[in-house]
């Protein structure tokens, strides 16, 4: 019965110890994630705004894109502005990440948190050459 009691207590103060120890220091002990440089994040091989970037005839087939479908809302142009105040020009996506980032989300829809924008799911080719217009759009920070 002493023993039952031992081992139970034994159990008990390891079990606590794991639940609540922390190492001496703590930020030490915690590991960084890995810093991914832009090359690594891109996906492996030529994604479809690799391949229509090089064709003047899908930037503007991308242009094409990108007036129709979103210019209601949009600035799709180097200079003009945004009907809708809230909706960024696309000449500036380039500022807060990569133009080709939107590459996943286009594929499996951007769905936003307001109602005004639609729901957009392309499949890889209209991707692709709506990518390769807005690269051809996107101006420095300092220009606007």
């Amino acid at each position: 019965m002493r023993t039952t009691r031992l081992l139970g207590l034994a159990g008990g103060l390891v079990l606590a110890t794991a639940l609540f120890w922390q190492p001496v220091n703590a930020q030490d002990a915690t590991p960084s994630a890995p810093e991914v440089s832009d090359a690594e994040a891109a996906p492996d091989g030529p994604t479809p705004m690799d391949e229509a970037a090089a064709s003047p005839d899908a930037v503007a087939e991308g242009r094409a894109l990108a007036i129709g479908n979103c210019g209601g809302c949009h600035a799709t142009g180097l200079e003009d502005e945004s009907p809708l105040a809230e909706a960024p020009p696309f000449r500036t996506l380039g500022w807060n990440y990569p133009v080709r980032y939107l590459q996943e989300s286009l594929a499996e829809g951007i769905v936003t948190g307001h109602d005004d924008m639609p729901e957009v799911a392309w499949d890889p080719g209209t991707i692709g050459v709506f990518l390769a217009y807005l690269e051809s759009i996107q101006v420095p920070k300092d220009s606007e």
